[in-house]
């Protein structure tokens, strides 16, 4: 409707709003329809309420004249009582009695009692209206005039959710916002100012996908706040009186702008651009210049100078920072010129206690020039609008009252509202604008500061450009004054704490953290000076900050828009408060890490500490001097691993430098020594030489050369203390003695005149040239500490080794020998020389032998005389004096390389042996033998006498030199009755590899050729035995040796023997066969690595090597393939191929490289497959040619004959399967074939047993039924695994009859009888057997199948796996077991070892090859191969059969598949275990089973039904290993036998390359006496292996029971080695990455990416810690438990494999290097505790064990014996060649294990482990800061009354998140303190730190406080986050632990809740969420909260009791992953019904 119209005639209405008001206001008189409603006017949050009391103070003065009473209720707290609310209704009573019209605001309390009233229900009486007033239970009547008129104004919101609706429906009721009294150009410009509003407002948040509001950018904004702006700026606009409509509506844009301007957080400004507003620069200008106040003090010195009001200013400031203090006023009064007068709020409990002061303070009596500021303060505007609306209005009627009672006006009283809003809260009730006469504003923050950053240019700045401008003066940038004036690098002061809290205190150095604080606080002033040049370490280190930050920049790690950033950052901004605050902590944030890696660096061996005790001393200037070069010390933000949170170590070295960075000295002059050594041939001098020079061209050079020289030498003695305590290990409890001597000898190198430069570099290149001999000299003082004593006489470093040897020498004096000797003075003098020898034996092989013959020949005639005793002295009491005369004979320092000295041994021997009975002479055997090995050739070539003597001791000469005899190398002629050529001689003369011996070489190979005559078999054995010796020597030599240095080696040996071969012809000379053997070593090397490239494609090969190869292999002069020879290293390199790989490798591998395959070798035709059977020759034959005539030509007359008259039946089926199962293809009729061969195997006679028809009867019946028939020629693997099958069936149903094979025979026969038997070769139970030793490594659990496994570290699993037995679910989740897993006590369980089959899955199984009991590796795998095979056979012969089998295996599968995937895997372990491709590894099976055929096994042998126990068990294991021995031990022969057998089948078609690979008939061949032929002969390479294989099928275990351990344990404790190597790496990756690294980067970054990031100068040493790291893990992973799972692409540890996988941790995918490095320790543990225990059965010898920490473990230390081991195992093996014969390999088991013991036993101590496991970073309040402060301070409660006073005396957020941070800094400091007494106030530690709390919390809190109060403060926190709906919880994945509540889970939780008492609740859960959830794995979202209580009380709290009362009746299906949102719900239900007591 038009706003006005006519409805009668003569009569207008106006319907706008104002009109409806004016005609409800009128009075009964004036309008035509009587009586009117009262009023109700809605509005939202009063915004529109100036506007509404302008127009109707205006209505209701035109119709009565009198100014309406306005009566705005109280929010004071106790103004709601019934006193008030008396008073109320009285006012109202005297308005309805005089006709006053009375408005009502915020009195929703008194409408009850008005209830009458205001549904106008009236009592006439005398023509006068009453009504009744309600007070509680009494009504009081009141006269009611006809002019009263009621009018509420109430918010929307309120009226809607509160009012009772018969109330509502009485009143008129009008909905009133400030919009509805505009004029359309009004509306207009309302339109753009919202537009305008929006655009500024509404900007992204680059942290998530919301965008601001306009409510967090203009603070107190509402809906209806525009148009009050427009509305104040029109009236002021029309007292200008504007010319015309669009400039009003202009310049009333423009002023709204204005005053909204005054409104707007300067964030909102900051983070606009022009992608939300084209005049963001206009508007930022504008702010920036005209409207920004950076403190109240400025704003108010702004204002009070403008303001025209006589009567003073009416401010209303909203602000982020918390409110101010007294002193913070009265400062800024006092700078204004004001008297102050400061009010709370929350001080007033009642509205009259607050009229009162403010009287007080407006009728003040001040002079006329006089102000006064009143400040009024509310902290929480957010949640009391009402209140803070309710002071307003009483401020300014009493204001008024005052001015009107006042005839002559006193000064000014300021009146400035300060309201603390936080940011971002919803359905905030406070309105920001209030219009006149209040000036809104918003004043960010209220302090002033000279950092203000929010100027219009100083946020755009990159930070580098905030610490670049404050180095450069005198610029006249205006931007850089800014800068230097804002002091923006003196926030590096401000971050001492928190930079020195991210330190950790070292375990050796408690609190060293509050003394560097006070220390930097020294050093680094508070307050900077503009010009800081003249203060040296602050402007360094100014710049250091600045270069890192600026690197930052560049690798846009740091945004130069971080300003920006910041403020479009929600979490940010929230954590600041204020935008200047969250600037600030920013640019702290990045500073903290910064700072903390310099100092973390700076500080290293206390070096700080060092220049803050010598400012003015040379050293403080040189210190500076060093610090202030960027070229010496270097900071990379690439060190820095990330860029917030680091960790570093205080102090975690174990001295206190002297010398300034000496570490960086070092580090510099060493990576010039390295460079300075790869120019070859250089000596020490000429090193030291080249070192100085580049030392002195060096920055630090430049530094050392301008010390004076009265400072050079102090320098020099300082940096020499710091290296040695630095570079040399001591392992004694008190090194200073051991380094002080070091150090002694060290500096009597150097010359006084010499320069610093000069004796640095000396001092380096003497020790790193020595460091071998002082590194095993550290070693011989730990096992004779007392030798110290001595050499502190003797200070020189070179010979300071051989110094501690000949002391130590004096202390191992030979006993006397005497009567008073015994066998324990004796065994003790023994063992000390055995932990000495190993280090005085290397010590002596570092210096020249010349240097030190004397002191050489004193150690032998200690080790002499040791030897003796151990052979042959401790034997008898008579022996002991041969002792003692063997002494007396040899003199103090015999000679062994000359013959004299060896001949009085002999001598001594000799009568030894006339003298006693002949026990003896086996022991003076082997002792001579060692001491000829160790002794006389131990150093260098001996004495050709000595030569002479041994050669006449094997050689027996006439006076002509011609040779009768031969005999063995002994003390004594022992003439041989066949002369035989031995080797030993030979070996011992290789070893010393000198061209010394190379005559003696010739002699031997002469006299050797002299013995064998004119033989030429023989000499062709002879040259094949001399180079089988050359070949072991050099295999010896490099073995140890990587891959790729193996491969340049070996391509170096090929080049020379190829140029060799090339200039000469074969002559059978010590060089032909040296290159030989050299040439054959290089091949195999080259079968390695070609082996390598094929089957890890990424591994190219070494193209020098291959190059080398092919040429020496296509050399036409050495290699020959006509037709009639074939022969040269092509041949031999073919044969190491084909016989380790395969000959399908061989093709392979011959694709990729034509030349490996010769075109004479190549054949088109498809190679025969072999006939295994063939084993039996002749027998065999018979029956196949039989079975084939019958077959193809149809003689079954034969057959029949055969089959009923002969014992050669048991081949039949053997024949069958060769011609009718592999020829099924070729037979044309076959189905009258095989029926006719059934009727002739069913007609046969009793010659054929049932077992053996009905074998055949299954042969022949359809392919589809059997596995393997069904496809015989698709796998070449198949094919030989069904031929082993058969022949296993075969040879146990023709020995049925065997006692021994009677479990083979059960297995084929009824296996079901084998399920309650102790199976052969099955696992015993590992846990009955070693007992009490486990203690104390983990938990052992059982599977519901009682199969054991260990849970490590805390004992309770964390993931779950597959029982690699029984295949039941393992292990568990969140620490809590699987149904049906159950702990158990190992101590007391029993052996419970499973009965029947008891081995895992196939897959499961490991391929290497490991012993099982007393048998070998190859003897169980052949046990489970003939096992396996019959079980395969019985599983295929019929169903019922096939159900038994897997009854006995416990197997739901396919028996068949399962078992073929068995023989699999026991075939590609027998390959490995001796080395074979599987045709000859099939080979060896036959030839088994054809030794079982024949032979006659012994008698009265346990049989099937017997295996009751293990014990039975392990005994018919050692009596079938004894029956098989004869195979094992002649197995290299065994397996030629058989493959000749099998290659001379004249019925298969063999290629060439087959007999060549196989040396068919070599023999036979026409150059069969060609010793060129035999040169290139296969020969197995010597190798630990060979030797176990041997070791073991001899039966030698209980004569060498140490030798048995090692042998079995061998491929664990070669890994051992590696244990120095793999424990440095993981210190280095703790140094580097503890508390530093997130996990998420761990896992994101690469191995190559951490190795790239090491110093130059030690990636070498990384990458050979690496290297031994990969190759203990090829050792191990495949040995480890179980019950650990490995990844599977965790092969190896290549440059690509996440770097998680490399840093040791408890668990997670670090994990795996710490179990590894475990493993190995309890290895090496293990193994020396077994030999303990054996040599303490087997002598009277005592043995006792050292123990060291693996920090100090070094190689000395493990069983390091790989460089070595070869050499000893050729040292102890012996070709031998007896004329007429061949050649025998011999092995001295005793003597081998004696030199094991010797070398790689004794000496060695067991290692404690000490793991450092790397935490990755986390919060301060993580569950290991709070273990640490609750075991160092004993924790208490805070009281709820201490706590309610905190918080209240903290009051707003801001408050309370500056405190806590202070007190988690304190708390990182606290984590490492000791000796800080517990009942310490917590203010008194904070002073120390230069920190302060609040005065209630200094008067309460002390250090046993201080968990209770982080717990106090942060869940108050957290609760004010959830009232304003923010997030609680910063930092945890919102995607698995935000998880909403669902509606049935709410309403459930409703119910429950009311069970609970909710504070404990909120606690409980909040400490659940910060600490448990906080550090859980993203898999642990789905467990229930019940559960997640349970285990984290069981984890983190084992001895409190977190969790809540009733938490059983919790709702389970509530998940960790919504534990956040059930606290958030908890918290918000626990405000409705019972507020929390600690908000």
């Amino acid at each position: 409707l038009p706003k006005q119209y006519k409805c009668n005639a003569g009569e207008s209405y106006n319907n706008s709003m104002l009109g409806m008001i004016q005609s409800s206001l009128a009075t009964k008189e004036s309008t035509s329809n009587g009586e009117s409603r009262y009023l109700l006017f809605l509005t939202e949050n009063y915004a529109a309420l100036k506007i509404l009391f302008h127009y109707l103070e205006d209505a209701v003065m035109t119709h009565s004249k009198v100014k309406p009473f306005i009566l705005f209720g109280s929010s004071f707290p106790r103004d709601n009582e019934y006193t008030q609310i008396c008073q109320n209704v009285n006012q109202i009573k005297l308005c309805m009695e005089t006709g006053r019209t009375a408005i009502l605001l915020n009195l929703e309390t008194l409408y009850e009692s008005l209830y009458d009233a205001l549904n106008q229900h009236y009592i006439d009486y005398g023509g006068k209206r009453y009504v009744d007033l309600g007070l509680k239970t009494h009504k009081v009547k009141c006269f009611v005039h006809e002019n009263f008129k009621l009018i509420l104004i109430a918010e929307k919101k309120t009226v809607y959710e509160k009012f009772p609706i018969p109330l509502i429906s009485r009143l008129e009721k009008h909905i009133v916002v400030t919009s509805s009294v505009f004029c359309e150009w009004q509306n207009d410009v309302l339109g753009l100012l919202k537009d305008w509003t929006k655009k500024i407002s509404h900007v992204d948040d680059h942290e998530n996908s919301s965008q601001f509001t306009e409510e967090e950018a203009f603070i107190g904004y509402q809906q209806d706040t525009p148009a009050a702006l427009i509305f104040q700026a029109t009236n002021h606009c029309q007292r200008k009186r504007s010319t015309t409509v669009d400039e009003t509506k202009k310049a009333v844009f423009l002023e709204s702008q204005q005053l909204l301007l005054q409104t707007i957080s300067p964030d909102a400004i900051v983070r606009v651009n022009d992608a939300y507003c084209m005049e963001y620069g206009e508007v930022q200008s504008e702010y920036f210049q005209h409207i920004y106040s950076p403190s109240l003090f400025h704003y108010l010195r702004h204002q009070t100078t403008r303001c025209n009001a006589d009567n003073g200013c009416m401010i209303q400031v909203t602000t982020h920072s918390y409110v101010l203090s007294h002193k913070e006023l009265t400062d800024i009064a006092v700078s204004l010129r004001m008297q102050a007068e400061l009010l709370y709020l929350h001080q007033f409990e009642t509205e009259c206690d607050f009229l009162t002061k403010l009287r007080s303070v407006f009728e003040r009596k001040i002079s006329k020039n006089e102000e006064v500021l009143l400040v009024i303060q509310c902290e929480s505007g957010h949640q009391k609008g009402d209140l803070i609306a309710c002071a307003r209005y009483r401020v300014y009627d009493e204001r008024i009252k005052a001015l009107q009672q006042t005839l002559n006006p006193p000064g000014r009283t300021n009146v400035v509202f300060i309201i603390y809003l936080p940011r971002r809260t919803s359905s905030l009730t406070f309105v920001g604008f209030q219009g006149e006469p209040w000036v809104s504003v918003h004043i960010d923050d209220l302090r002033q500061t000279n950092e203000d950053i929010t100027s219009f240019n100083m946020y755009r700045s990159p930070i580098s450009v905030l610490f670049h401008s404050c180095l450069v003066h005198g610029s006249s940038d205006s931007l850089a004054r800014q800068i230097r004036q804002g002091h923006y690098h003196k926030r590096l002061h401000e971050c001492i704490q928190p930079s020195v809290a991210k330190l950790q205190d070292s375990a050796q150095n408690h609190d060293k953290g509050a003394q560097l604080v006070a220390i930097l606080l020294e050093l680094i002033p508070k307050n900077p000076p503009l010009n800081i040049d003249g203060l040296l370490l602050y402007k360094a280190l100014v710049i250091h900050v600045h270069s890192i930050i600026q690197q930052m920049e560049e690798v846009k790690a740091l945004d130069v828009n971080w300003a920006v950033n910041v403020a479009r950052s929600r979490r940010l901004l929230q954590q600041g408060g204020t935008l200047r605050n969250a600037l600030i902590k920013k640019i702290d944030n990045t500073i903290i890490p910064i700072f903390a890696h310099i100092i973390a660096v700076t500080n290293q061996y206390d070096n700080l500490t060092l220049f803050h005790s010598n400012q003015c001393s040379a050293i403080g200037q040189i210190w500076l001097t060093i610090f202030r070069d960027p070229q010496i010390v270097q900071f990379k933000y690439t060190d820095i691993v990330a860029a917030k949170d680091h960790n570093y170590e205080i102090g975690g070295t174990q001295f206190q430098c002297k010398f300034p960075f000496f570490w960086l000295v070092k580090e510099i002059i060493d990576s010039n020594h390295e460079s300075c050594k790869k120019a070859l041939g250089l000596s020490n001098n000429d090193i030291t030489s080249n070192l100085t020079a580049q030392v002195l061209n060096s920055h630090i050079g430049a530094i050392f050369s301008s010390v004076s020289k009265e400072h050079e030498n102090d320098l020099y003695e300082r940096y020499l203390h710091d290296y040695v305590a630095c570079v040399h290990t001591s392992m004694q409890d008190d090194p200073r003695t051991e380094c002080k001597l070091l150090s002694e000898a060290l500096n009597g190198l150097v010359q006084v005149e010499w320069s610093l430069v000069k004796k640095l570099s000396t001092l380096h290149v003497v020790y790193l040239s020595n460091r071998s001999c002082l590194m095993w000299f550290g070693s011989l003082v730990f096992c004779i500490p007392s030798i110290l004593e001595s050499l502190e006489s003797r200070p020189s470093p070179w010979m300071m080794a051989a110094n501690a040897v000949q002391e130590t020498v004096k202390c191992l004096n030979p006993p006397p020998f005497d009567g008073d000797s015994n066998s324990e003075s004796i065994s003790k003098w023994l063992q000390k020389v055995q932990h000495c020898l190993v280090s005085v034996e290397t010590i002596l092989s570092e210096y020249p032998y010349d240097d030190i013959t004397e002191l050489r020949c004193e150690w032998h005639c200690i080790r002499v005389i040791q030897m003796f005793l151990e052979h042959i002295g401790l034997k008898s009491k008579e022996m002991i004096a041969f002792a003692k005369q063997l002494h007396e004979t040899i003199g103090r320092a015999p000679h062994f390389g000359k013959a004299s000295t060896v001949a009085k041994v002999k001598d001594v021997l000799k009568k030894i042996d006339s003298s006693t009975n002949r026990d003896v002479e086996g022991s003076c055997h082997v002792f001579f033998i060692e001491l000829v090995s160790q002794l006389c050739f131990g150093y260098k070539a001996p004495d050709k006498d000595l030569i002479k003597l041994l050669f006449d001791t094997i050689f027996t000469c006439k006076p002509g030199g011609i040779i009768l005899s031969t005999g063995k190398l002994s003390y004594k002629m022992e003439k041989d009755t066949v002369p035989v050529i031995r080797s030993c001689l030979l070996q011992l003369l290789l070893n010393l590899n000198s061209d010394a011996v190379k005559e003696y070489l010739r002699q031997y190979l002469a006299k050797s050729e002299q013995v064998i005559g004119r033989n030429e078999s023989d000499k062709c054995q002879l040259y094949l035995l001399c180079i089988k010796c050359f070949q072991d020597t050099i295999h010896a030599k490099h073995e140890h040796k990587p891959l790729q240095e193996r491969t340049g080696i070996a391509s170096h040996v090929l080049e020379m023997a190829d140029k060799y071969f090339r200039s000469h012809n074969f002559d059978n000379s010590l060089e032909y066969i040296e290159a030989v053997a050299h040439t054959r070593y290089g091949l195999v090397i080259a079968r390695e690595a070609l082996h390598t490239e094929v089957t890890q494609p990424e591994c190219a090969i070494n193209t020098m090597l291959l190059t080398a190869v092919k040429n020496v292999c296509t050399c036409p002069i050495i290699n020959q393939l006509d037709d009639s020879t074939a022969n040269g290293p092509i041949i031999f390199l073919l044969k190491e191929l084909a016989k380790r790989y395969g000959m399908s490798f061989l093709k392979q591998a011959s694709k990729r490289h034509i030349w490996l395959l010769p075109p004479q070798l190549k054949t088109t035709k498809e190679e025969a497959s072999p006939d295994m059977y063939m084993v039996y020759e002749a027998s065999y034959c018979r029956m196949r040619n039989i079975v084939a005539d019958a077959v193809y030509l149809n003689k079954f007359e034969e057959l029949q004959n055969v089959l009923n008259g002969s014992d050669a039946s048991d081949f039949l089926n053997l024949a069958l399967h060769e011609i009718v199962v592999l020829g099924w293809q070729r037979l044309n009729q076959m189905p009258k074939v095989i029926e006719k061969l059934r009727t002739v195997i069913t007609n046969c006679g009793y010659k054929l047993t049932e077992n053996m028809r009905n074998m055949a009867t299954i042969l022949l019946q359809s392919q589809d039924n059997f596995v393997l028939l069904s496809v015989p020629s698709q796998n070449p693997l198949h094919r030989l695994l069904l031929s082993v099958v058969i022949h296993t069936a075969v040879v146990m149903f023709s020995k049925m009859s065997t006692s021994l094979l009677q479990p083979f025979v059960k297995m084929l026969t009824n296996p079901a009888a084998l399920v309650d038997l102790y199976v052969p070769t099955m696992p015993d139970d590992i846990l009955s057997h070693i007992g009490t030793a486990i203690i104390g490594i983990g938990t052992y659990y059982e599977c519901p199948n009682g199969h054991p496994y260990v849970v490590t570290e805390c004992g309770k699993p964390t993931q779950k796996f597959t029982c690699p037995v029984c295949h039941e679910d393992i292990g568990g989740i969140n620490h809590q077991p699987v149904p049906r897993n159950a702990t158990i006590d190992v101590t007391r369980r029993g052996d419970r070892t499973q009965r029947g089959y008891a081995l895992p899955a196939p897959e499961k199984r490991s391929s290497d090859p490991a012993p099982e009991r007393q048998l070998s590796a190859i003897a169980c795998c052949l046990i489970r191969i003939l096992m396996h095979s019959a079980l395969f056979w019985t599983s295929n012969s019929n169903t019922l059969a096939s159900d038994a089998v897997k009854q006995l295996m416990k197997s739901s599968s396919s028996a068949p598949q399962v078992l073929l995937s068995h023989l699999e895997k026991d075939f590609e372990t027998l390959t490995k275990a001796i080395k074979r491709n599987e045709l000859e590894s099939s080979v060896l099976v036959h030839a088994l089973l054809q030794h079982i055929y024949y032979s006659r096994s012994p008698q009265d042998i346990i049989s099937a039904s017997q295996l009751q126990t293990s014990a039975q068990r392990s005994q018919w294991e050692l009596e079938f290993q004894s029956f098989i021995s004869p195979v094992l031990k002649n197995m290299e022969q065994n397996i030629k036998v058989a493959m000749k057998s099998i290659l001379n089948d004249d019925k298969k078609e063999y290629g060439r390359l087959m007999h060549i690979v196989h040396e068919k008939s070599i023999a036979d061949r026409k150059d069969s006496h060609n010793p060129k032929t035999h040169a290139w002969a296969y020969h197995p390479n010597l190798s630990i292996e060979n030797v176990g294989a041997v070791f073991q099928a001899q039966n030698l275990q209980s004569s060498c029971p140490i030798l048995s351990k090692f042998l079995q344990q061998e491929h664990v404790l070669r890994a051992t080695q590696y244990i120095p190597d793999i424990f440095k790496l993981q210190q280095l990756l703790y140094q580097h990455f503890n508390h530093r690294l997130d996990r998420t980067v761990a896992s994101s970054k690469s191995i190559g990416d951490f190795v790239k990031q090491v110093p130059e100068h030690r990636s070498s040493e990384v990458k050979v810690m690496l290297h031994s790291l990969n190759k203990a893990w090829s050792l191990c992973r495949n040995i480890f438990p179980s019950s650990v799972r490995i990844p599977e692409q965790l092969v190896s540890f290549t440059s690509n494999t996440p770097l998680e996988y490399l840093i040791p941790t408890a668990s997670g995918a670090g994990m795996y290097t710490t179990l590894l490095l475990d493993f190995l320790v309890r290895a090496h543990n293990s193994f020396l505790d077994e030999c303990k225990i054996v040599k303490k059965e087997t002598s009277t010898e005592k043995w006792p064990l050292q123990q060291i920490p693996i920090a100090y473990v070094q190689q000395l230390h493990t069983l390091n014996y790989e460089a070595q081991l070869h050499s000893i195992i050729t040292s102890h093996c012996q070709y031998s060649l007896i004329t007429g014969q061949g050649q025998e390999v011999q092995y001295d088991f005793p003597g081998l294990e004696k030199s094991l013991v010797d070398h790689f036993i004794h000496g060695k101590p067991r290692i404690l482990l000490e793991i450092p496991y790397v935490m990755y970073r986390r919060d301060i309040h993580g569950v290991e800061q709070f273990n640490k402060i609750n075991e160092n301070f004993p924790q208490i409660k805070l009281s709820p009354k201490i706590q309610q006073e905190i918080l209240g005396e903290l009051g707003s957020m801001p408050r309370l998140k500056e405190t806590l941070d202070t007190l988690e800094i304190v708390m990182a400091f606290l984590g490492t303190a000791v000796g800080v007494k517990v009942d310490m106030k917590l203010s008194t530690y904070a002073d120390n730190l230069r920190m302060q709390f609040s005065p209630k919390i200094q008067q309460h809190c002390h250090l046993s406080h201080v968990l209770s109060l982080w717990e106090t403060l942060s869940i108050a926190l957290a609760i004010q986050h959830v009232m304003r709906k923010q997030e609680p919880f910063d930092g945890i994945n919102g995607q698995f632990w935000c998880q909403t509540l669902t509606v049935p889970q709410t309403d459930n939780l409703k119910h429950v809740l009311r069970q609970f008492k909710l504070d404990q609740l909120v606690v409980g859960l909040f400490q659940l969420i910060s600490i448990y959830i906080r550090n859980a794995t993203q898999q642990e979202h789905a467990t229930s909260i019940v559960d997640g209580m349970q285990l984290f009380k069981d984890i983190y709290a084992p001895d409190k009791d977190p969790i809540p009362l009733c938490m059983e009746q919790f709702p389970k299906d509530i998940t960790l992953g919504q534990a956040i949102e059930t606290w958030k719900y908890i918290v918000h239900y626990q405000n409705r019904v019972e507020p929390h007591p600690l908000i």
